[in-house]
Formats: C-alpha cells, structure tokens, sequence
C-alpha cells in the first residue's frame, strides 16, 4: 500500500516578537524523501529548522551545497526524548549520565522561558551570557562522559548524536529569531495524525493534492 505524507512548513516568530503572524502551510507529497522536502523549499532563503530524520541530512548536504541557501538549526527536543527513552527503560536502575544530561538541557530551556517574547537582539544577547556557557560546558561534559561509555550503549550512542549534530543545535545561541526545537510544527502536526484515518483523501494522491492548505 503507498504511504501519503504530509509535509508541514511552520512559522511563528512571536517568540521574538517578530512582526509577521504566525501560520502553518500543509503541503503533500508522495514519500517522505529529500527529494520531495527539496522541492518544497526551492526559493526558499533563510533559516531552515528540523530534526535529525535521515532525508533531512540529505537536505542539508544539498542545502550546503547551494542547491538552496539556507541556514539549518537541529531540535534540542528530539535529542532530550533521547535521554528521556534511556532513563525510562533504565528504571528503576539509575541512569547517572542520562539524568545530568536532562538536566543540563533543562537548564538551556529555562533560559529560553527568561528570554520568550523578547526582541530577536536581546534573545541573542541573553542567550550569549547566560546559554553560550552552560553549552560549552555540556558539550566538554558530553566528550568525557562518551569515554567512559561502552560505545554500543544507548547512552553513548545519544552522546554522539549530540556531538555530531553540535553545531547545527547550537546555531541558536548565535540568532535570536530561532527556537530550541521543532516544538510549533509539531503541534501543527497533530490535528493532522490524529485526523489520518478519517481523512477523505486516505489512499487518493489527487484528493491529497486537493487538500494542501495554508492556516494561520
């Protein structure tokens, strides 16, 4: 049976009190492969913000090399549910390394509710003075806890995911404009999964062309 997919594109800049509204825009398309999320963005110029799903590197290596020019941030939220998954099957063992990272991240995420709804330029500047230092210190702590680790382990395996995505989840500190995570297109999402086995276009590419849409 051919899988249909749903491709959200998501705005909303009043986390930076940006001046334009927000609104999502729900595109279809045939597969879930870079070649669809490529198209979708063709002229597309700015930041470009999505997790670590394999068609989404593919994108990045196009997007990098000038196919489009952008500027990829990856989601804190998807490598936290990463330690989430570890604590959670480790109970009622502890898992020491999984909980200071939660922990850690959570300090990065209160930071950010300090700073919600300020200008772009004052997100930036907290973000520097108070976030930068705390990432510095996750990133040489995520490095020493990965040589402990047997490197087979879940733990480690999220330790250089972390490290391998570092840059792209830390462009943030450096533009206030971008969020820590994916958070606003996931919840654009929702209705969307929740309405997949009512939907009238389920198994139909025309009716799902028919219902892309735009909804602020």
């Amino acid at each position: 049976m051919p899988k249909h997919n749903f491709w959200a594109l998501s705005r909303d800049d009043r986390a930076w009190a940006g001046p334009d509204p927000p609104g999502v825009a729900y595109a279809y398309a045939p597969g879930r492969g870079a070649v669809h999320g490529l198209k979708l963005l063709e002229g597309y110029r700015g930041i470009i913000h999505c997790d670590g799903y394999e068609a989404y590197k593919t994108m990045t290596r196009a997007i990098r090399g000038d196919a489009l020019s952008g500027t990829l941030a990856f989601c804190w939220s998807h490598l936290r549910r990463q330690f989430v998954k570890i604590e959670r099957e480790a109970a009622p063992a502890p898992a020491p390394v999984a909980h200071e990272a939660l922990d850690r991240i959570a300090q990065l995420y209160a930071i950010e509710k300090a700073l919600r709804g300020r200008t772009a330029a004052e997100r930036r500047a907290g973000r520097q003075a108070h976030a930068q230092p705390l990432a510095a210190a996750l990133k040489q702590w995520f490095e020493a806890k990965l040589g402990d680790l047997a490197q087979k382990s879940e733990t480690a395996k999220a330790l250089r995911c972390a490290l391998r995505h570092w840059d792209d989840l830390t462009l943030y500190l450096d533009d206030g404009r971008i969020e820590m995570d994916t958070n606003a297109v996931e919840r654009a999402m929702r209705p969307m999964k929740l309405n997949a086995k009512n939907a009238p276009f389920a198994g139909c590419d025309e009716g799902a062309e028919i219902g892309h849409c735009w909804r602020r």
